[in-house]
C-alpha cells in the first residue's frame, strides 16, 4: 500500500464515483488524508488534506453562490445567504461524502478510524471540500465548477420548492403586519431522525395564537412550509 495509506485500486474507483479523472492524481491523495495520518507514515513528505480543503471551501462558496445567482434570478441576497448555508453546511457536505464513499477512501490512524472517524461529519465534509479543492488545482475553474454542479444539481434543485415557500413566508408576514401590526412566531415543536438526517417540526403562530405545524429536512424548510400552511388556514393565500 502507497504511503499515504490508500491503494491505487481505491483512487481509481473513487475517480469513477467522481467522474474524474485527475492528471495528478497525487492531488486526490493528498486530499484524502487526516491530519490523524501523519503520525502513523513514515514519510515525511505526506500533507494533511487541510491546505485543499481551505481552497475547496472557497471554490464551494463561489460557485455555489454563482449556480444560485443564475439560476433564482429573483432571489434577494438574504435568501440566496440562506440557501448557500444549507448547501455547503457539514451535514449536507458529509451527506455527499458518503454517498461518494469517502470515508472508505480516508488515510487516518487507527484510533481516529475505530472511533467512527470514517463516518463522522465533520471528517466527511472536509475531505469533500478537499476533494473539490484538489480537482480545481487539477482542472481549473471549469472541473471545479462541474463537479459542484454535478454533486449539487438535486439539492439545489430541490431548492426551488424552498424559494416558494420563502415567499409564503414573507407573505404571512406582510398579512400579519398589515392586519394588526404583528409578526409571525416560529418554534421547532420537535425532533427526530439521525443526526446526519434529521427531520424537524415547525409551529407557526399568527396574532398570538398556533396556526400550523409542518415538517422539513431542516429547521428552515420546516418554517417556509408552516407558514405555507398557515396562509392555507387562513384563507390568505393571495393577499396582496
Amino acid at each position: 500500500m502507497p504511503a499515504a495509506g490508500v491503494s491505487d485500486k481505491m483512487l481509481n474507483v473513487l475517480q469513477q464515483r467522481l467522474a474524474y479523472q485527475f492528471d495528478n492524481v497525487g492531488l486526490l491523495r493528498e486530499a484524502l488524508v487526516h491530519r490523524s495520518w501523519l503520525n502513523e507514515s513514515s514519510d515525511p513528505t505526506i500533507r494533511s488534506n487541510e491546505r485543499l480543503e481551505h481552497l475547496g471551501d472557497a471554490a464551494l462558496e463561489a460557485f455555489v453562490t454563482l449556480r444560485l445567482f443564475l439560476d433564482f434570478p429573483d432571489a434577494t441576497e438574504g435568501w440566496m445567504t440562506t440557501a448557500r448555508s444549507s448547501l455547503v453546511r457539514n451535514q449536507t457536505l458529509a451527506q455527499i461524502g458518503r454517498e461518494l464513499r469517502l470515508g472508505d477512501c480516508l488515510s487516518m490512524s487507527p484510533g481516529i478510524s475505530r472511533s467512527g472517524g470514517r463516518d463522522n461529519d465533520h471528517i466527511l465534509s472536509c475531505a469533500l471540500e478537499a476533494v473539490i479543492g484538489a480537482i480545481w488545482l487539477d482542472g481549473g475553474d471549469r472541473a471545479a465548477r462541474d463537479m459542484i454542479d454535478r454533486l449539487f444539481d438535486e439539492r439545489i434543485s430541490a431548492i426551488s420548492e424552498t424559494f416558494h415557500l420563502l415567499d409564503a413566508k414573507s407573505r404571512l408576514q406582510h398579512y400579519s403586519q398589515r392586519s394588526d401590526g404583528t409578526k409571525p412566531c416560529y418554534r421547532i415543536v420537535f425532533e427526530s431522525g439521525p443526526s446526519h438526517d434529521p427531520v424537524f417540526r415547525a409551529e407557526v403562530s399568527v396574532f398570538g395564537e398556533a396556526v400550523a405545524e409542518a415538517e422539513g429536512r431542516s429547521k428552515q424548510t420546516a418554517e417556509l412550509a408552516a407558514a405555507q400552511r398557515a396562509l392555507e388556514i387562513l384563507g390568505v393565500e393571495n393577499f396582496d
